[in-house]
């Protein structure tokens, strides 16, 4: 009985192992995703300081960019970081409603 009870202790061990390199790895992942995230947001920034500056000096706007803006950066803004945000337990909570609510409902 001993070798069984040997055998599930280093089955345990390496099943272990291999959950905290995948643990890690999602982490990097998720890590990786929200700084992508976060250079959506700079690019952005950048790209509207462009557009602005374009249109005041030259009077030639970049076309659509309130399209690219929308489609592409806003997308990968908002859910390239979900991955670590939902890793972190950090979510976001809108009460907009609740306290709507709330202040047209009066209890006494």
């Amino acid at each position: 009985m001993r070798p069984l009870a040997d055998f599930l202790t280093i089955t345990i061990f390496k099943v272990e192992g291999v959950m905290q390199k995948f643990e890690s790895f999602v982490k990097g992942l998720a890590n990786g995703l929200a700084f992508f995230g976060g250079l959506s947001v700079l690019l952005m920034m950048i790209q509207t300081v462009l557009d602005v500056g374009l249109n005041i000096f030259f009077r030639k706007p970049i076309e659509g960019n309130i399209e690219i803006i929308s489609i592409y950066h806003m997308v990968l803004l908002v859910f390239l970081p979900l991955a670590s945000v939902e890793l972190k337990h950090e979510h976001i909570n809108a009460d907009l409603l609740v306290q709507t609510f709330f202040s047209l409902v009066k209890v006494d």
